[in-house]
């Protein structure tokens, strides 16, 4: 195995970089000269340098075993994060490619993607299991969090070099099919080195990552932290909005920020001019043009050490041109340029003979390199179009890019949009065919032409259609119905019904026609849906619809995406309700209320209840096997959050609530049935073993019946842990609390009983201490099996004061245990190795790993 000795910052050492090293090797440069810096961390999910290389090989270990050595596509269907960034490494360290696939993309999409790939294998986590399994395709499903356990630490043999495909990235299509762009090690190596080069990036460098790594910014921008030692910090900005978005770079000293100009925009506008970024490098923004006023937007927010770089790339050449807008710069034109030249990476305006123009004049950009994409997967007629030798220069290649260009005499470099049908809408681009195929397929569209148009955030998708029915398929309608199809980015936010498509004599789409008739879309809104706010609520969101939509006014009864809205603009109009309410909501709830006068009901009013898995997802994130813990008594699992905290941020931790104790639902009135029903949701996170349960106090005992019938049905079962537990007995009638049984049982307990509590501090301790006295002998009769009739208040404290369903669950909970007699078993862990597997590195001495002792 080759390790990289020298930096990547050194620009004369590119071409030795990329044509000896692969990604893996520098990966593990960086986990032996940082071992114990901060690698990646989404949310509490955090791993170092050391421990996301062992899980690398871990995977990787697991990936040759399922589809053995040799090239093949792996697809990988998970949202950025630390397990994302080990199954990336991990089928890269097994010779893999990697086809990263968007879990918020439509199925029928993923599908298409999954079809032309030929995937040898997805993988997927618990949050994306029943997507993975909804898809079509033959290839092997797998759950990356078990694949990790009990597996090799050490890098498995490689077999590669740096020519070998690393990357397959899907882009929009002009047939209505995504294409998908090949790349290798060595172009990715060289991407990465320059950028390092230019920005001087290293391992106290912090990357904010807001964009999935299926678009080529979430690669790079991953990448650029792994490589040279740096953190990338997953934010899922649909999610967790624009507010959390700074407090977020605050918290974690972001120091290199990067994203389309669309979002930026919409994140600084939330900025209200008093923070401060002091940890801030560089602001990067590409995918779209950037304006003088972004520039001003800098300016205004973020003073040194800050720099803005812009730059310009594709999925096919990733970066080749690039420039920092110095703090004082004079931009005579309103387009901002995207710079100079990037090492290794040669460009040209030509026309549309391949000739060179004349500086200052347009034409098509070419990019000249040894670093560009092998070409399209599976299609020879794309690659040939758009790539071609260079005569007498062996491994020298030209791509037209298919923009628009005007180049300096200086030899910077303007970007003036596509000369095609392809536009970028933020950052993401856009094949026009690809969605007019899909609006084809709606039943009431005859004919269907989208265009881009310009708005205030950037450009927006327009559709004009002749419908086969007036009056025609409303823009909610449509946007209903190619969500299902399409990513939110290609859906349009204008909509033109036109009886039919304007045509020209040659019997092409008059498109000019087309554009004319693009003041329809901005047309006022008609008096219907200008109606005035009616309450206090829509008064106030009034001003943030008008100022998220770009509008001047809204109606009340207005649809929100009829008014050209999208995910953006939906997170910014969200942000500022935020602000304004002073709580957190999901955007999600726009889709269920799309109206301003809809939203606002939903926020007067509280949202009807909505039945609540059993099964609550305290951690979901993390590398390790994931421990189910069972509730206690009373149904209830609060003391669990603090349990999920202690065993770190790499362990996933399930809870399961009691049935009845949060609702009017009827409580279970046994343990093998309790367990039954448990066992069917732990087995949709985890279909196989080795599986690791706890429980505390009775649902120590649940935990028990639910490892006794996983064992029956031929599953392994790692650990079983048990916090403040009991063993149930078969004896009847029960044993006296005063016979001498009893108290050889509680002296011999009484060791570790003190040194827990003491551990705990004299007032919990004493406190709990007058309680177990006062409640012994009561709790005592009812665990050994008492007759007659079962009083709650006897083994519950202040059980009085509980709403009467929580009192049904306590006593139907009571009764289960009197009725549960288990027989003795002998095949649980009587180590602590399942214990340490599961990361229990904290000072519970609870977790129980011998038998239960015998009732005999």
């Amino acid at each position: 195995m080759a390790v990289v000795t020298t930096p990547l910052v050194s620009t004369g050492a590119l071409l030795d970089l990329t044509t000896a090293f692969t990604l893996p090797d520098r990966i593990e440069q960086q986990a032996a000269l940082h071992p114990d810096h901060l690698a990646v961390r989404a949310g509490s999910d955090a791993l170092t340098y050391r421990a996301l290389d062992q899980a690398a090989n871990r995977m990787a270990h697991a990936i040759l075993q399922q589809i053995g050595p040799g090239p093949a596509m792996v697809g990988v269907l998970l949202d950025p994060g630390a397990a994302a960034v080990a199954a990336l490494l991990g089928l890269l360290k097994a010779g893999k490619t990697w086809v990263p696939l968007d879990p918020g993309v439509p199925p029928a999409r993923l599908n298409l993607i999954l079809a032309d790939s030929a995937l040898a294998l997805l993988l997927h986590d618990a949050a994306t299991a029943d997507l993975a399994a909804a898809l079509d395709g033959p290839a092997p499903r797998l759950n990356v969090l078990p694949l990790l356990v009990g597996l090799p630490a050490a890098p498995p043999a490689r077999a590669f070099g740096p020519d070998a495909l690393a990357f397959l990235l899907y882009t929009s299509g002009s047939t209505g099919r995504p294409k998908g762009v090949l790349q290798t090690h060595a172009n990715i190596l060289h991407a990465i080195a320059a950028h390092t080069a230019a920005l001087q990036l290293g391992p106290a460098d912090r990357f904010i990552l807001l964009t999935p790594f299926s678009h080529l910014t979430g690669c790079t921008a991953t990448l650029r932290a792994l490589l040279n030692g740096g953190a990338v910090i997953p934010y899922a900005l649909t999610r967790l909005g624009l507010a959390g978005l700074t407090r977020t770079m605050l918290a974690e000293g972001i120091t290199i920020y990067q994203s389309v100009p669309s979002v930026y925009r919409r994140w600084v506008g939330t900025l209200r001019g008093a923070e401060t970024f002091p940890a801030l490098r560089v602001v990067h923004l590409g995918g779209e043009a950037v304006s003088r006023q972004d520039v001003a937007l800098f300016r205004r927010h973020f003073g040194p050490p800050a720099r803005l770089l812009h730059n310009l790339g594709s999925t096919e050449a990733y970066s080749y041109r690039q420039m920092f807008i110095a703090p004082d710069a004079s931009l005579a034109d309103s387009l901002v340029p995207v710079g100079y030249a990037i090492p290794g990476k040669d460009v040209r305006v030509v026309d549309a003979a391949g000739q060179p123009v004349p500086a200052g004049e347009v034409g098509e950009i070419v990019v000249q390199s040894r670093y560009l994409s092998p070409g399209y997967w599976q299609r020879p007629d794309l690659t040939a179009a758009a790539f071609a030798p260079v005569p007498g220069e062996p491994g020298l290649r030209l791509f037209r890019t298919g923009d628009l260009g005007r180049m300096l005499p200086d030899g910077c470099l303007f970007h003036l949009g596509r000369q095609d049908a392809q536009v970028k809408i933020r950052g993401q681009r856009i094949e026009m065919g690809e969605v007019e195929v899909a609006l084809q397929e709606h039943p009431n569209v005859r004919e269907v032409a989208v265009l881009a148009v310009a708005q205030a955030d950037g450009n927006a998708l327009a559709a004009y259609l002749a419908p086969r029915t007036l009056p025609g398929p409303s823009l909610p309608e449509l946007h209903a119905f190619l969500s299902q199809r399409l990513p939110e980015v290609f859906i349009p936010t204008r909509l033109v019904t036109l009886p039919a498509l304007p045509y020209l004599p040659n019997g092409k789409l008059d498109r000019r026609a087309l554009v004319e008739a693009a003041g329809q879309t901005a047309a006022a809104p008609p008096p219907a849906e200008a109606e005035a706010p009616q309450t206090l609520t829509e008064a106030a969101l009034l001003p943030l619809w008008c100022a998220a939509l770009d509008l001047p006014r809204v109606g009340r009864t207005a649809h929100f995406y009829e008014l050209g809205g999208h995910s953006l603009s939906a997170i910014s109009l969200f942000t500022q309700i935020e602000l304004l309410l002073g709580r957190k909501l999901p955007v999600s709830l726009l889709a269920q209320h799309p109206t301003l006068a809809q939203l606002a009901a939903a926020l007067d009013q509280a949202a009807p209840a909505v039945p609540a898995s059993l099964l609550v997802p305290l951690q979901t994130s993390g590398l390790r096997p994931p421990f189910f813990c069972v509730h206690d008594v009373g149904g209830s699992i609060g003391p669990f959050a603090q349990l999920a905290e202690a065993l770190g941020p790499d362990q996933p931790f399930y809870a399961l609530r009691g049935r009845g104790h949060d609702d009017e639902a009827p409580p279970h009135t046994s343990h093998e049935a309790m367990a039954a029903d448990y066992l069917a949701l732990v087995r949709q996170v985890q279909p196989h073993g080795p599986y690791y349960l706890g429980g505390y106090c009775l649902g120590g005992v649940v935990a028990f019946e639910m490892g006794r019938q996983l064992r029956a049905a031929g599953e392994t079962v790692a650990l079983v842990a048990i916090f403040e537990g009991y063993a149930p007995v078969r004896t009847m009638p029960p044993i006296p609390f005063w016979s001498p049984r009893q108290w050889r049982a509680m002296l011999r307990n009484l060791p570790g009983w003190l040194a827990d509590y003491a551990a705990l501090g004299p007032r919990y301790t004493w406190d709990r201490f007058m309680h177990v006295t006062r409640q012994l002998s009561k709790q005592q009769l009812v665990r050994l099996g008492a007759r007659g009739p079962l009083q709650v208040g006897e083994v519950v404290r202040g059980a009085d004061q509980m709403p009467d369903h929580r009192q049904a669950v306590v006593a139907a909970h009571l009764r289960a245990s009197r009725s549960y007699h288990p027989t003795p078993t002998t095949w649980l862990l009587r180590s602590s190795t399942a214990a340490a597997n599961l990361c229990c590195a904290t000072p519970t001495r609870a977790v129980a790993g011998s038998a239960w002792p015998s009732a005999a």
